[in-house]
């Protein structure tokens, strides 16, 4: 779930809440609040891809690399 920052109107306190969309629509239509922009967290992975791939799609990627000389596919 996202987390949304949200201003009150009257007292100009921010607080950021974990809510769906729906419940921030909800509480921004309250009409005591109002939503602050701001950036997207961003989550990467950590480690290697090649570490996440499973046995199936590795087996494919030795058949390409086989298949064509001169590959530079990488696999386990």
């Amino acid at each position: 779930m996202p987390t949304y920052t949200f201003e009150h109107l009257k007292t100009g306190e921010t607080h950021t809440t974990l809510c769906t969309w729906k419940e921030a629509e909800e509480l921004v239509n309250g009409g005591e609040y109002r939503m602050l922009p701001s950036a997207p967290m961003i989550v990467r992975s950590t480690g290697s891809i090649t570490g996440k791939i499973d046995g199936g799609f590795n087996d494919v990627l030795q058949k390409i690399k086989k298949a064509n000389r001169g590959s530079t596919i990488q696999t386990k």
